[in-house]
């Protein structure tokens, strides 16, 4: 991204947000996997409080999500995701949206490992693009009141590498680059159907991610085995359509501290037990 010092350009949308809004210079995810990196940013917990220590395992029926506190404080909750390893049977992570889209399972046939513990293969990589994830959130909210509050996820800036037109036919361009500004033009799609039901100046937009994504640094590519920053760094953008201040916070940040956030700045009470800290 651009707003991190990246010089290429493709990702204006998020960019601008950073310079009008905020940004966490040194952010991290706990663990640089899927299911348990979504977990720690809806529960605000570290894997070992949240249950999630692998992809496809749900967290423990007993940690509050960010959505079940949001909708027990009178906010009307969506959610749509772009791949499964984050739906409500996998995850868990549906609990508190009282709308909720994600991709049906691929008909995962789970096995025993060596410690006798249940694992899931992931058997595909099949996703639902942003144009579906974006399509279900207009659905919903052209009918949701507010106080609102929605939860996107895309896959797209995901390996295998493979962006769509017309960044997949530029001369030179990284495939990577590519995904980025694939997934820079669906959060200006957001921001459109916001400007559209009258609410953007009055919704606060936050930007991260569950992980990063090694792209050769020290002789790996990929997520998920090391812990180099490329693959445990993320952003954490705030926009909020008011402030113009291009705030920038350098200490250490985690993907727990969102959650807290969020609910600390709402005076919505932030449940027991949690990891994160608010900024």
């Amino acid at each position: 991204l651009g707003a991190y010092g990246y010089p290429t350009g493709y990702s204006p949308t998020m960019d601008r947000m950073a310079k009008l809004g905020s940004l966490h210079q040194n952010m991290f995810t706990v663990i640089p996997h899927t299911t348990p990196g979504h977990a720690s940013l809806l529960t605000g917990c570290y894997p070992v409080n949240h249950g999630s220590r692998d992809n496809a395992f749900a967290i423990r029926t007993d940690v509050p999500t960010l959505a079940e506190a949001m909708a027990g404080a009178g906010y009307q909750t969506a959610g749509s995701v772009g791949h499964f390893l984050i739906s409500g049977p996998t995850s868990g992570l549906d609990r508190g949206f009282q709308f909720h889209k994600a991709p049906p399972e691929p008909g995962l046939a789970p096995s025993k490992n060596d410690k006798g513990k249940t694992v899931f293969p992931l058997a595909t990589n099949t996703f639902r693009p942003w144009g579906q994830v974006n399509n279900h959130a207009r659905e919903w909210l052209e009918t949701a009141e507010e106080p609102c509050f929605m939860f996107l996820h895309y896959y797209e800036c995901h390996a295998p590498h493979t962006p769509p037109r017309p960044w997949n036919r530029i001369p030179g361009l990284s495939m990577y680059d590519g995904e980025v500004a694939g997934i820079d033009l669906a959060i200006n799609d957001v921001r459109t159907m916001l400007h559209q039901k009258g609410i953007l100046n009055r919704t606060e937009i936050i930007i991260t991610a569950d992980h990063g994504e090694s792209l050769g640094e020290h002789g790996y590519k990929g997520h998920g085995l090391m812990l180099y920053q490329p693959s445990m760094g993320i952003p954490w953008i705030t926009y909020n359509g008011k402030t113009a201040d291009g705030w920038i916070h350098r200490g250490l940040s985690r993907i727990m501290d969102i959650m807290p956030t969020i609910l600390s700045h709402r005076q919505i009470q932030v449940p027991l037990g949690f990891d994160g800290r608010p900024y």
